[in-house]
Formats: C-alpha cells, structure tokens, sequence
C-alpha cells in the first residue's frame, strides 16, 4: 500500500479582537507525506489517529523551513546574529579591544600628517658640458685626445678629411691663379696701349680687365669660404673639461662621419653639478602642487647607487615642460635639481641616483597607500 497525504500551510492565526466570524479555509498543499505498507493494503485506526497529528507537526515545521529561506539577505543576518550571539564575557571585550585599535589606526592614517615625498631616478651630470658635432661630411683621419683627457676650450680634438673638399678647393685656387696671370697681361696690355693709343682696342681691354677683377675677387671669396670650410675640419674643444664619450679613439678612428653627427662630448667636472631626474607622470601632480605652493625650492634627498649608505641634499631647479618617454617606455618628466655646495662627495660623471623630492605633508594613510587609492580614483571613477 502506499498512502499520499497532502501537507497543507498552517492556518494563520486569528487575533482575539477580530471581528470576521468567516473560519479561514484551508492552506495551500505545500508538499506531501508518502506511507508504504508491505504486509497490510488498509490503514488501520491507529495509524490514522496518528497521521493527522504527524501531519500537522510536519505541515508546520515544512512552512517553516521554506519561509526560512526565501528570507533576504539570509547569509548577512545569519553572520550578524552569530556575531551577536558571540559577543559575551571575554569575546565581547576582546571585540571592543579590536574595534578600539582598528578605530585608533584609522584615526592615526587620516588625520596624522608626515612629509609626502616623491620618487625620482637619474644621473648625476656636471651643469657646463658641450656636444662635438662634425662640422662637415668627411672621414677622421686622426684622434688626438683619450677619453677621461683634460682639454682646454680651443684643443684639437679630431682631424677629418674631405676629398671633395680639397678637390675643390684646388680647382678654385687654380681658376683664380689663372685670373691673376690674365689680370697681369691685361694691365701690361693697357700700358703699352696707353704708350700708342688706339681707341676701339683701348675700350675691350678696359672692359676685360673690369670684368677679370670682379671674377677674380669673386674666387678669392670662394677660396676663403672653402679654406674655412677645411680649417673647420680640424675639429676643437668649445669648452675646458674632460672628454667623458666612451674608447673615442677605437669609436672615431678612420670611420666616415656625415655633418651633424656627434663626435664625442666635453664636461667641465670643476665647475656646478646637477641631479637629472625622471619622475612617474602620475606623480608630478604632487610636485606641480608643492611647487605653486612653496615660497622655497623644494628639498631633495638622494644618494648614490654606488655608496647607498649616505644621503645627500639637493634643492629643485625646474620641471620639464613636456612628457617625455624614458627608457622603459613609461611617460615621464624630466627634473633638474641643484646640488649643495657644502656636502663633500665623490662625483662621478653619470653616476646612477635615487632621490626623494619633498612635496609637503600629506595624512598618514596616503602616504602608505597613496597608490590603492589613486587607482580607485583612476579606474573606478564615473
């Protein structure tokens, strides 16, 4: 035998102060209760006095049961009641302790202020320092300096060749030797006329030597410019320092050079230095603002990759005026720092450094976290 019982929603209750006399009707069926018998097919009397109290009790725990769950929110409240539920004796204590610290740090992060740096990374570079470009097309011959040499404004650096050149300047000093020797027989030619003149022979050769003058300082001009020209092949320092370009001799020697390029490059080590820094886009808001604000260059602090042990001081000197692209190929700008005279260090030409500009005083919590928070403001914003 198997015996289906419909479950039905317990009928809600009625309040005392009703006035509807109308017996509410029965429940909506909800489940059902399944009975099998294998030995006897008819329900006996005792089974069924008992069925309708398990029906009852089973209708009423289902109702409740699914109630219970189409409650929303379930899982938070449940959480918050067990939190409720634990906070007795030493756990609520040991709450209040944790809330207390957690509410002290959070005071700490957003209202207490410490200076707010900004980092940077560059070279240490001697302020006077000058390019040597190839004045003209043409092949170094010889290389008379070595690099780390100290040169005075006005050495010979470099000696280029420019076959063209010398070709062409021999072509014009020949076509104005030539002018020369023919200016010479025009003018004995207007003496020995002057002695017997004749006039139609007098005015040709008049207007020949007026014209051999003009085309003669004409290609004296000409040799000049091209002499010149081969002078400034004969390349010099424009300043005193030291030749800090990298084996110049083994870079240079014999090889064909084309007007423009960079020979080499001239640093004077004995006068003013400077820090060439290279700071995050993202963070030069931080400098532009500290710089509005401050009556004073702003401090800087930074040492040397070859001795982190020591710091040392510098003050900003001017912020690029563009983004530029460094040699990761993150957009950057470029900072220039002055260097404190009263601080004894070794100065190495293009020495790698760490700086640190100070940008004020900001809380606690953006100092720590400034970059969580920046990327909030930049990817979740809308």
């Amino acid at each position: 035998m198997v015996y289906v019982l419909p479950l039905r929603a317990p009928t809600p209750l009625v309040p005392p102060e009703s006035t509807d006399d109308r017996s509410p009707g029965p429940g909506p069926v909800i489940g059902c209760l399944l009975l099998e018998q294998f030995a006897v097919s008819e329900p006996s009397r005792e089974l069924n006095e008992r069925l309708d109290l398990m029906i009852a009790y089973t209708a009423a725990a289902l109702h409740n049961a699914q109630t219970y769950q189409t409650v929303f929110l379930l899982p938070l409240w449940r959480a918050m009641g067990n939190v409720i539920n634990g906070m007795h004796g030493k756990k609520l204590l040991k709450t209040l302790a944790a809330f207390a610290v957690i509410a002290i740090v959070t005071c700490v992060l957003a209202f207490v202020k410490i200076d707010f740096r900004v980092e940077g990374e560059g070279r240490l570079m001697p302020v006077e320092r000058r390019e040597v470009f190839v004045p003209y097309d043409g092949e170094v011959i010889e290389v008379l300096v070595a690099s780390g040499a100290r040169v005075n404004a006005g050495d010979l650096l470099v000696r280029l060749r420019n076959n063209e050149l010398r070709s062409e300047v021999i072509a014009t000093e020949s076509q104005r030797d030539e002018k020369r020797k023919l200016i010479s027989a025009l003018l004995a030619e207007r003496d020995e006329i002057i002695r017997s003149p004749t006039g139609e022979r007098g005015n040709r050769v008049e207007g020949e030597l007026a014209k051999t003058l003009v085309e003669l300082r004409g290609l004296e001009r000409k040799v000049d410019v091209l002499q010149e020209r081969e002078r400034r092949l004969n390349v010099t320092s424009p300043i005193a320092g030291v030749v800090s370009t990298f084996e110049v001799d083994q870079l240079l020697r014999h090889r064909p050079v084309r007007r423009g390029e960079i020979l080499l490059e001239v640093m004077d080590d004995t006068g003013p230095w400077q820090l060439e820094l290279q700071v995050d886009e993202h963070r030069t808001g931080h400098l532009f603002k500290a710089q509005a604000e401050a009556t004073e260059p702003l401090p800087i602090e930074f040492m040397l990759v070859t001795s982190p042990e020591r710091t040392y001081r510098a003050s900003l000197k001017e912020v690029g005026t563009r983004v530029v692209t460094s040699e990761e190929n993150k957009p950057v700008f470029e900072v220039l720092a002055s260097l404190s005279d009263d601080q004894n260090q070794t100065r190495r030409i293009g020495a790698e450094v760490r700086a640190k500009l100070h940008c004020g005083r900001s809380s606690v919590g953006y100092v720590l976290f400034g970059d969580v928070i920046e990327f909030i403001q930049k990817y979740l914003w809308l």
